[in-house]
Parts: C-alpha cells; structure tokens; sequence
C-alpha cells in the first residue's frame, strides 16, 4: 500500500521512531450477499510511536487510492476480445 510507505517517509522526516510501522488490509466476506464488507485497513504502529502522531497517521491512510475508490468505486468494464498473442 502506497500510504503506509508514505507514512513511513513522513515519520523518517520528522524523527519520529516508525520501525515495523505496517498496514495491512482485511476483507471479511458477507456469507448473505457474498460481497465483501466490511473491508478494514489498520495501520500497526511500533510501540514507542507518540500518541500525538496517530491521528496524522490514519489521515493520510484515508488518503490512499485505493480506499478512496472503494469508497467511490468507479464503473467496471468487462471485454471480451479474441485473442492475438500466440
């Protein structure tokens, strides 16, 4: 994820101890609609990260491209085309 290595740039520029600073992504799968929901990015902090700093951090990871998109998914287009790679 492009945020999580921009959060750890922001943290090195600043002084601010970031090791094994991480975001992970997860997705649970609704068993009903078979669409996944809710989807859920966690930024892990080191331990010794300044609380001061942790708002910053989730607002640039809601910042991210991809969360955005989900949260406003653009049209889909599903083509079919022959092949012409042999």
């Amino acid at each position: 994820m492009l945020r999580g290595t921009q959060n750890n740039r922001r943290c090195e520029k600043r002084n601010i101890p970031a090791p094994g600073m991480k975001m992970t992504v997860q997705a649970t799968k609704n068993e009903k609609t078979k669409l996944f929901e809710p989807i859920r990015m966690q930024v892990h902090l080191p331990e010794k990260f300044p609380e001061k700093y942790r708002s910053a951090v989730v607002r640039a990871a809601e910042m991210c491209t991809v969360k955005k998109s989900l949260a406003s998914p653009p049209s889909i287009e599903v083509l079919a085309k022959p092949n012409t790679l042999r």
